[in-house]
């Protein structure tokens, strides 16, 4: 009553989303491992000295800590995308690790639409699997090949 009498808006349920996320086989233990890693961004201040640690399929990771304390580092030394400077950052050859940045959209090319910069991250797919692929969180039809900038 109180929407008819333009008391109250209309409630807008939330659409719910569910993730599916192929099964992954097994990899023997450690699937990632620091063994006396130092790093700095220069060798005179280091930020790691001495690191070991391993991580296997069933470990649970928490990185907590306050702004510059290093904890993107540590992840970037994890994925290869930053060297130690001593030591060795072990990977299994299987081991594939994805992040979801805490920037994502500046990492983004927004002029391109969703098809477009999933096919050019997944060449191999063809464009009918990949919009089906979108279309599971959401994105459907036109709006799969409008520019990013564009969605709201």
């Amino acid at each position: 009553k109180m929407e008819r009498g333009g008391l109250a808006e209309k409630v807008v349920r939330d659409k719910v989303l569910v993730f599916r996320f192929t099964d992954v086989g097994k990899l023997p233990p450690p699937v990632l491992q620091f063994v006396e890693v130092d790093f700095g961004y220069t060798p005179e201040n280091l930020i790691y000295k001495g690191i070991d640690f391993g991580v296997d399929l069933d470990s649970r990771i928490a990185l907590v800590g306050p702004n510059g304390a290093g904890k993107s580092t540590l992840l970037k030394l994890m994925t290869g995308e930053l060297t130690p400077l001593d030591g060795m950052v072990k990977r299994h050859n299987h081991l594939r690790i994805a992040q979801f940045h805490q920037h994502l959209a500046d990492k983004l090319d927004l002029s391109v639409s969703a098809l477009q910069y999933m096919m050019n991250e997944y060449p191999g797919i063809e464009e009918e699997k990949m919009r089906a692929a979108i279309g599971k969180f959401g994105l459907t039809g036109k709006a799969q090949i409008m520019p990013m900038q564009n969605l709201s």
